[in-house]
C-alpha cells in the first residue's frame, strides 16, 4: 500500500509570499493537490476541514484572533503529527517563547530571502524525517528523491522572487501616477504604506515599483 501523501499548508496575507512557496514546494517535488494556501487563520482552519496537514508553515498575524500560534493549536489538537513553521514582521520575545513552547521548527523573521526560506524549510523537513523515521521515505520517494536527505541535495530556488519589503523614501506607482513613500507599518502581517498625496494607508500589492 502506498504511503499517504504529505500535505503542507501555508498561512500568509501575502500573495507573494504564498505564490513563492507554492513554487518552492513544487520545486522540492511536491504535487500540486499536496498543497494548500489560505490568506487569514480563519481561512485555513476551512482549508484544513477534513485534509490533515503535516506541516503548518503560517505567518504570526500577531495582532489578530486567532493568531498564527492559535491557529496551529487547534491544528494540532485534530492532527497530532502537524509541525509548526512561523514567519513574521512581529515577533516579540513572548511570541517566539510561545513558538518554542510548541516545539516549532522554525521562527523565521520576515522580510526574509528566497534563500533563507528554502534552506529554512528544508532542513526543518530533514528534521522532521530524522525525528519520525517512517516519514523519511515517505519525502524520499514523495519529493522524487529532491529531499533524500542521504543524498544531500539541495533545491534549486525557483524563478520567482520573494516580494521585497517597500522602505520610506522610495518612490512607487499607483493609480498611474508616481508617487513617494511617506511610511510604511506593518498591520495583522500586512506591509501597508503612506503615500504623499494619498489619503489613508495603501496595501502594498496595490502599487508596482
Amino acid at each position: 500500500m502506498a504511503a499517504p501523501a504529505l500535505r503542507f499548508l501555508v498561512v500568509d496575507p501575502l500573495q507573494g509570499v504564498r505564490q513563492f512557496a507554492q513554487r518552492l514546494l513544487g520545486g522540492f517535488g511536491f504535487a500540486p493537490e499536496q498543497l494548500r494556501f489560505a490568506a487569514t487563520p480563519a481561512e485555513a482552519l476551512q482549508q484544513a476541514e477534513g485534509w490533515a496537514p503535516d506541516f503548518l508553515c503560517t505567518d504570526a498575524f500577531a495582532k489578530q484572533t486567532p493568531d498564527g500560534l492559535e491557529l496551529y493549536a487547534q491544528l494540532r489538537a485534530r492532527h497530532p503529527h502537524c509541525r509548526l513553521g512561523l514567519t513574521g514582521f512581529e515577533l516579540s520575545p513572548e511570541l517566539k517563547a510561545r513558538a518554542q513552547a510548541l516545539n516549532a521548527q522554525f521562527v523565521l523573521a520576515k522580510p526574509f530571502s528566497p534563500e533563507q526560506l528554502r534552506d529554512t524549510l528544508q532542513a526543518s523537513l530533514d528534521w522532521m524525517a530524522r525525528e519520525r523515521p517512517e516519514l523519511a521515505a515517505r519525502l524520499a520517494q514523495q519529493s522524487q528523491g529532491r529531499l533524500d536527505a542521504r543524498a544531500g541535495r539541495r533545491i534549486e530556488l525557483p524563478p520567482m522572487p520573494l516580494p521585497k519589503p517597500f522602505k520610506p523614501g522610495e518612490w512607487v506607482q499607483h493609480g498611474g501616477q508616481r508617487r513617494k513613500i511617506a511610511a510604511v507599518v506593518i498591520r495583522h502581517g500586512e506591509q501597508l504604506l503612506q503615500l504623499e498625496g494619498v489619503a489613508g494607508f495603501v496595501p502594498a500589492d496595490k502599487v508596482s515599483r
